[in-house]
């Protein structure tokens, strides 16, 4: 009789089997540890803890670590040692405001002076910290006690935190050539490479470090920073499972394997692994799993739910002042439409970043000088202003609009600031806040060129506009306007067509000065209107239901027009193809088969993207093919198209086309 074959779930699909497993392993180890405490003595078996976290720590197994300190300190909170092994790890993770925390718990039970200065010493030379006789600092700290690879890998990290490469450079050779650690000598040199833009030489720096020493935690979770840089989210994921599933692996591991399967489109999966973290006790954790159950809703459009989980974020302690939640939140504003709380939002994170620079700044010189009065002063004064911002609660659209200038025009520069100005920027230059975050991005609506044109001189008319605003522009995070009334689109019409007028006569102005040419009026205005004025109107032809010739005879032209070059055989996209747009900006062919089309699916509109191609684009037109071929061609694309359309964030979209660019990159490199 066959036997039944059981199914493998993935470990991220299965969170409450994975919760039950580390509630008993808790338990477990709990069990053992009152019991050797019992018989050893709590002070002892704190030691022998300790040690085995030592042991952990220098063979790179950080969490495994930090889970061991944590049952030294219960078995003997007094002692300090536990405390300097705590600030170790926070260091290694680049943990400023822990690594402080520990340090001086450590020095407040008693640890021996030297060894407190020689942690602090270590943390200041990996900040960055200058000294006019680096050799003779390395030697003081080595010659103290301290381990070789602790002084090297703080010096190289402080070194490069100052742009020193060759600093860095010198001291690594000089540790790795007599260093018995091949895993961190492997893992530094992966660092250094990293540091100097040579992705191929530190991915294959850190696979030697793992295969050195599979424990070795900040290599993986490098080797996944690296592959998540390059968009191999495959690699990266594969990578983050293995640091999930590490012993006493942290909230954050579970985290970020959350986020890295939100960015590959796995919404529901990543949720599974975030909802009973959002919902822990610890403040930290439920903030972090608010933070990116928020990225989803925002990623799924679900903005309302966004606001909720963000607010969550931002209302916990660790949440307070992160970057990261309040720039989400100001883009969930934008893509609400509401530009003033948008925007306020944004310039609060710009102005953060200085403040959070010089928090970090006066940390430093707090631990070098810790008797520093003003120093201090201006730390606790920093530290405690608050963001002072809601994510919720009514706009005081009243206010703002009594900062508008008074005149006839307010209510067409109030409607555009409210509703393309995140994305678009106050001046329509494609620089709004928001732009950083979408894919493509959004487009200078100054001197860009209009994607969707109906005319022969390829120059948007008004209803060309009136269409965008009123179906939205599917496959970006251009949205629907038909919520607005007819006047108000108009209206908006009207100042799309001012911003690019105003572009292109500065852009022709700033031309004729650089040519040293004498500007003329009546040639200016000729130009201008060349540039700006819509031609001839493209006509379509009529078209009747599709049949089977049309359908191959299309199929025929779609080959040898070259289509299948960019869209693919099966129009699903040639996947080792990079294109650029007029900026020099990844793009991606349009999925005919899955995706949605820009201009609409009506036959007309995919007529005129045949006909007039897409400005702006590396999409072609093609003018010279005879009317009844290009019906053929328009009906076979029609026919390629599936329901339902596939969804894809941002990132997706992005991660695609730099994918592509990135297989470029690698076909143009030398062979080794």
């Amino acid at each position: 009789m066959a036997r039944k074959r059981r199914s493998v779930r993935p470990m991220q699909s299965d969170p409450g089997r994975r919760a039950w497993r580390r509630i008993s392993a808790f338990f477990l180890a709990a069990a053992v540890a009152v019991l050797a405490a019992t018989v050893f003595g709590r002070g002892l078996c704190a030691t022998l803890v300790r040690q085995s976290a030592a042991r952990a720590l220098e063979a790179g197994a950080i969490s495994q670590a930090q889970s061991r300190l944590a049952w030294s300190a219960w078995l003997d909170p007094g002692n300090g040692k536990t405390d300097l092994l705590e600030a170790e790890c926070f260091r290694h993770l680049q943990q400023l405001d822990r690594w402080q925390q520990s340090l001086q718990s450590a020095q407040r039970k008693g640890v021996a002076a030297d060894a407190i200065r020689h942690e602090g010493r270590l943390g200041l030379l990996q900040s960055g910290e200058r000294v006019a006789d680096l050799a003779g600092a390395m030697a003081d700290l080595i010659g103290g006690g301290v381990a070789p690879h602790e002084v090297a890998t703080a010096v190289i990290h402080g070194c490069l935190a100052r742009e020193e490469p060759e600093t860095a450079q010198w001291v690594f050779d000089g540790w790795a050539a007599n260093s018995p650690r091949e895993a961190q000598v492997a893992y530094m040199a992966g660092v250094i490479w990293r540091w100097l833009s040579e992705p191929s030489r530190a991915e294959e720096d850190f696979q030697r470090a793992l295969g050195k020493q599979p424990r070795h935690e900040l290599a993986r979770e490098a080797l996944v920073r690296l592959y998540e840089d390059q968009y191999r989210l495959d690699e990266a994921l594969r990578q983050q499972i293995e640091l999930a599933r590490t012993p006493g692996a942290p909230v954050r591991a579970q985290v970020a394997l959350a986020r890295l399967l939100r960015k590959r489109g796995y919404l529901g999966k990543a949720k599974a692994v975030l909802e009973p973290l959002a919902s822990a006790a610890e403040t930290e954790t439920s903030s972090a799993a608010a933070f990116e159950l928020g990225q989803i809703d925002l990623d799924s459009g679900s903005f309302q739910g966004a606001i909720r989980r963000l607010e969550h974020a931002a209302a916990e302690p660790a949440g307070n002042g992160n970057l990261e939640v309040f720039s989400s939140a100001a883009l969930v504003f934008s893509q609400q439409e509401d530009a003033y709380r948008s925007e306020r939002l944004f310039t609060q994170v710009d102005n953060e970043v200085g403040r959070s620079l010089r928090i970090h700044d006066l940390r430093v010189r707090l631990v070098v000088a810790p008797g520093d009065a003003s120093a201090a002063d201006e730390l606790k004064r920093l530290t405690s202003v608050g963001w002072g911002l809601s994510l919720s609660g009514e706009t005081d659209r009243e206010q703002n609009r009594a900062n508008l200038p008074e005149s006839e025009e307010t209510s067409v520069k109030e409607l555009y600031l409210v509703h393309c100005a995140a994305c678009h920027g106050a001046e329509g230059g494609g620089d709004g806040h928001a732009a950083r975050h979408l894919f493509p991005r959004p487009r200078d609506l100054r001197v860009g060129k209009s994607r969707l044109v109906s005319t022969l001189n390829s120059v948007a008319t008004p209803e060309d506009l009136r269409a965008v605003l009123r179906q939205g522009m599917p496959g970006s995070s251009m949205p629907s306007f038909a919520k607005l009334g007819e006047d108000q689109r108009e209206l908006l019409v009207e100042e799309l067509l001012r911003l690019n007028r105003t572009g292109i006569e500065e852009q022709l102005v700033e031309a004729m000065q650089a040519q040293g040419e004498e500007i003329d009026a009546d040639e200016l205005r000729e130009a201008l209107e060349f540039c700006t004025v819509a031609g001839d109107t493209i006509q379509t032809p009529r078209f009747g239901a599709s049949d089977a010739r049309s359908i191959s005879e299309g199929e025929r032209l779609y080959e040898n027009l070259g289509c299948n070059k960019c869209h693919g055989e099966d129009g699903m996209g040639a996947a080792d193809l990079a294109l650029f747009d007029e900026n020099g900006l990844p793009t991606t062919a349009r999925d005919l088969v899955r995706d949605p089309f820009k201009g609409g699916h009506e036959p007309e509109s995919v007529y005129l993207r045949v006909y007039a191609g897409m400005p702006g684009t590396p999409h072609p037109s093609c003018r010279g093919v005879p009317e009844e071929q290009l019906v053929d061609l328009v009906q076979y694309c029609l026919s390629l198209s599936r329901e339902p359309k596939r969804f894809r964030t941002n990132y997706e979209r992005a991660a695609e086309a730099a994918a592509r660019v990135h297989l470029l990159e690698d076909a143009d490199s030398p062979a080794p």
